[in-house]
């Protein structure tokens, strides 16, 4: 687990912003460091593990992301949770902010504005009481379950509205720090997964 280096007076705005960059820039050039063989196996990796939290949940409807910019890919988990009858969901991120999931099947992919592989416009969005699981990707995430994304706050908007759903963050390990700072408006996942461990927020592996 990486040290984040986190001795940062919690009223110090300043220095929490300029240590969330830093992790950002940090994390950024390890993921895209990383040989695509070795990001393809711990991506099945944590593909495994996410399906062994979530197994006995029962749920309908997940969410889920298209990876890029060395994200852990979760294409294999979208094919096995279709063929297995879930509904599976994609983001879609809208110009005024907001963050919406439409089926990845209804519709043809389109690049969006983030060069995100996303549901087209013609794909109609999901009500967000409908989902059951949200896989979050993130630069890094914490035992406590604090996430750092890209710092546009899309996700942590959605994820203020959507109280009932089961919040699982994934990242490659070497993304799992100690402790991150953080921000009023961040919300926590309930699960971190990762390929080499999986822990419940708060209750350790």
């Amino acid at each position: 687990m990486n040290d984040a280096n986190t001795e940062v007076d919690p009223r110090d705005g300043l220095a929490r912003a300029r240590l969330r960059t830093h992790l950002r820039d940090r994390m950024k050039a390890l993921r895209q460091a990383l040989p695509d063989a070795e990001r393809n196996v711990r991506s099945a990796r944590c593909v495994e593990r996410l399906q062994h939290v979530l197994a006995s949940r029962n749920q309908e409807v997940w969410a889920l992301y298209a990876a890029c910019r060395g994200e852990v890919d979760l294409s294999s988990l979208l094919a096995s949770r279709d063929a297995q009858g879930v509904t599976t969901l994609l983001p879609r991120a809208g110009a005024n902010g907001d963050l919406s999931f439409a089926s990845n099947r209804c519709a043809s992919l389109v690049v969006g504005a983030f060069g995100i592989t996303e549901p087209g416009p013609d794909a109609p969005a999901v009500d967000s009481s409908k989902v059951g699981v949200v896989i979050v990707p993130a630069l890094a995430l914490d035992p406590n379950g604090r996430r750092l994304g890209w710092g546009k706050g899309y996700y942590d908007r959605w994820l203020a509205t959507a109280h009932h759903v089961i919040k699982v963050g994934v990242v490659f390990d070497f993304q799992l720090v100690c402790e991150l700072p953080a921000e009023a408006h961040d919300v926590s996942v309930d699960f971190v997964v990762t390929d080499e461990r999986m822990l419940e927020c708060g209750k350790g592996t």
